[in-house]
C-alpha cells in the first residue's frame, strides 16, 4: 500500500543525532504540502514567492523574510499563492527546548513574525547549520533558544496561536480521520465512515475538517489521489488510465 509523506511524519534524525534538520524546499504547481503534524517544531523561513498557510485553523499569508513557527502535534498545511514560493524547513528536536519547560508549558500551536530579532536568530542558524564550521552545534542552539524566546514572547499576545482544550480534543479526531484517509484514499470513503471516526455530526464534521485543512474531504481525497497518479505515471509503468484507476478515481 502506497503511503502519502503526510499527516503524521516522524523525526529526521535520530536521538544520538543533533536535533535538528534544515532543507530548503520549493511549491510549485506540482508540490503542494497537504494537512499532516509531527512531534517536532517544523520552523519556516521564507525566502521567496508567497504562499497561504493554514495552523490551528487559522490562516496565514507568508512573504519573503517571515518566519512561522509550527508548534509540536499542530495540524499545519502549505501552498504557494503565486507561481512558486521558496522556504528554508527547520525541523527541531523538542530536547532543543528543554530549558524552557515541557512541551506544553507555554509552547505556541503556532506564530507567523517577521520580527528582526526572530528573523536575524534563524538566519544565523540556516547559516551555521549549512557551513558546519567550528562549534556550529552550540552556536546554533543558542540562536534558536533565542529564537523561541521571542517567538513565545511574541505569542502571548496572539490568543488565537494557543491551543484551547477543545482543539486538542479536535485534533486527536481529525488526526484519526486523516490517518484513515491516508490508508483507504484509493478505495471507496463514505462520509459516514469518516464522521464515525471523528465522532460528529456530517455538518459539524464538513466545517471542522475544512477548518483544520483548508479543504473540503473530497477535495483533500482528490489532491491525494492526484498526487499519488502523478507519482505512479512518472514511473513510466502505468497508462493515464492505469494510473487514475490505481489511485482510486473509479470510487468517486
Amino acid at each position: 500500500m502506497y503511503t502519502m509523506d503526510s499527516f503524521f511524519q516522524s523525526a529526521l534524525f535520530t536521538p544520538a543525532q543533533f536535533p535538528l534538520f534544515v532543507h530548503k524546499d520549493r511549491l510549485s504547481v506540482n508540490y503542494t504540502v497537504l494537512t499532516h503534524w509531527h512531534e517536532e517544531v517544523e520552523i519556516l523561513y521564507f525566502i521567496s514567492g508567497e504562499a497561504k498557510a493554514i495552523c490551528n485553523q487559522k490562516v496565514l499569508h507568508c512573504h519573503p523574510g517571515d518566519v512561522l513557527f509550527i508548534g509540536s502535534f499542530m495540524f499545519h498545511s502549505l501552498e504557494r499563492i503565486v507561481e512558486t514560493c521558496e522556504y528554508h524547513t527547520l525541523s527541531v528536536g523538542l530536547e532543543m527546548f528543554r530549558a524552557f519547560g515541557t512541551v506544553s508549558d507555554g509552547m505556541p500551536a503556532f506564530c507567523l513574525t517577521s520580527d528582526a530579532q526572530v528573523v536575524c536568530a534563524i538566519d544565523a542558524v540556516v547559516n551555521e547549520f549549512c557551513s558546519r564550521d567550528t562549534d556550529y552545534q552550540a552556536v546554533v542552539e543558542a540562536q534558536l533558544v533565542t529564537a523561541y524566546a521571542y517567538i513565545r514572547r511574541l505569542a502571548r499576545d496572539l490568543p488565537e496561536s494557543i491551543a484551547t482544550k477543545r482543539q486538542v480534543n479536535q485534533f486527536s479526531n481529525i488526526r484519526l480521520v486523516l490517518n484513515y484517509i491516508n490508508d483507504h484514499f484509493t478505495e471507496k470513503i463514505t462520509m459516514n465512515e469518516l464522521c464515525q471516526i471523528a465522532r460528529l455530526s456530517p455538518s459539524r464534521f464538513s466545517t471542522v475538517f475544512k477548518n483544520y485543512t483548508g479543504r473540503s474531504v473530497v477535495d483533500h481525497i482528490n489532491m491525494m489521489r492526484c498526487q499519488y497518479a502523478r507519482t505512479l505515471f512518472l514511473t513510466g509503468n502505468y497508462s493515464v488510465t492505469e494510473c487514475a484507476e490505481r489511485a482510486g478515481y473509479n470510487n468517486m
